[in-house]
C-alpha cells in the first residue's frame, strides 16, 4: 500500500499499543531505511505513554544510533547476490533467543533485494512461523526483486519515489536556510523564515517533512559520533545530541498537530519560537 512516511508510523505506533504489528513488513521506496529504523526503535521505546519512538529514553537512543541489543542489523553489499544465507541461518537461531532488554526483537534486512534465493527460502520459514515478539523489516528499492512466496507473507508499505528533477526547490532552499540561520545567534532572522509559509500551508508541510528529516540525521550522526553531512553538518557541530532530539521531538508534535488541522498562522509561529528556545536549551 501507498503511504507517507509520517502516516506509517503513526500507524506503527497505534499498532504497537493495540497490540496489531504484523510480524514482517516491507518498506519500499525513498526514506525507506531511515524509516525502518525508527520503526525499529518504535519496537524497543520503553515511553509507556505517547507516540513512539520518543526519541528519549535510552532505548530509542540506542536504536537511532544503530547499537540496540535487540535490533539486529543485516545488509547486502550493493552487488548481486550479495546478501547470503549464511546470515538467514544466523538469524533463524537468534530469533528464538529471548530478547536482551527490550520486550521485542527487531531484524532489519537493508538492501533485501540482494538476498541470494536461498537466503530468501531459509527466510520463508520464519515468516511463516515467526516467533512471537518478533518483527522481520526488509528495506527495498525494488520488493518485485524478491521472490513471490516472500510477498506473500509480508506487509508491503510504499513509501514512494522522489524525483530529483521534480524536488520542490523551494522547500529544500526554505530547510538549508533554517538549519543554517538556527546555528546562528540572530532570533530576528530566523523568525523572519517563518513569514513565507504562514499562509501557505503546503509549502509549512514540506518544509516541515524536510527539517525532520534533517533532525533525524543529525541525530543518528551525533549518537554515533560521526559528523553529519549536508544541514545535518552543522546542527552537529553547533548542538549537543539532546538538543538536536529536542528539535526532532518538536518537530514530530508539530506535524501531529498540523494534520489535526490546528490554526496554521499559530502552529508555525510557536513552531519555529520553539525551535530557537530548543536552540539555546531554553
Amino acid at each position: 500500500m501507498r503511504i507517507e512516511r509520517e502516516a506509517l508510523l503513526r500507524e506503527i505506533s497505534d499498532r504497537l499499543r493495540a497490540g496489531t504489528l504484523p510480524h514482517a513488513m516491507i518498506l519500499e521506496g525513498s526514506g525507506a531505511e531511515e524509516t525502518a529504523v525508527r520503526i525499529s526503535g518504535a519496537c524497543v521505546c520503553t515511553e509507556q505513554e505517547g507516540d513512539k519512538p520518543c526519541m528519549r529514553c535510552s532505548a530509542c537512543k540506542k536504536a537511532l544510533a544503530r547499537i540496540h541489543p535487540d535490533i539486529h542489523i543485516a545488509s547486502g553489499s550493493g552487488s548481486a547476490r550479495s546478501f547470503h544465507v549464511d546470515e538467514i541461518r544466523f538469524i533463524r537461531e537468534d530469533a528464538y533467543v529471548r530478547p536482551n532488554e527490550a520486550a521485542r526483537k527487531v531484524y532489519l534486512f537493508l538492501r533485501a533485494e540482494d538476498m541470494t534465493e536461498s537466503a530468501q527460502n531459509a527466510l520463508l520459514k520464519l515468516l511463516e512461523e515467526p516467533p512471537q515478539e518478533i518483527l522481520f523489516i526488509l528495506v527495498c528499492e525494488n520488493a518485485k526483486a524478491l521472490l513471490p512466496t516472500v510477498l506473500s507473507r509480508v506487509q508491503l508499505y510504499d513509501l514512494g519515489r522522489a524525483d530529483a528533477e521534480e524536488e520542490d526547490q523551494s522547500v529544500l532552499s526554505d530547510c538549508a536556510a533554517i538549519t543554517g540561520a538556527l546555528t546562528g545567534s540572530n532570533e530576528m532572522d530566523f523568525l523572519a523564515l517563518s513569514a513565507p509559509m504562514i499562509a501557505d500551508r503546503e509549502r509549512f508541510s514540506k518544509t516541515l517533512s524536510a527539517l525532520s528529516e534533517v533532525f533525524f540525521d543529525a541525530s543518528r550522526a551525533s549518537a554515533c559520533g560521526e559528523s553529519g553531512e549536508g544541514p545535518a553538518a552543522g546542527l552537529c557541530t553547533a548542538l549537543p545530541l539532546s538538543r538536536i532530539l529536542k528539535l526532532f521531538e518538536i518537530s514530530r508534535d508539530t506535524r501531529e498537530k498540523l494534520d489535526a488541522n490546528a490554526n496554521l498562522a499559530l502552529l508555525v509561529t510557536s513552531y519555529f519560537s520553539a525551535l530557537y528556545a530548543a536552540r539555546f536549551g531554553l
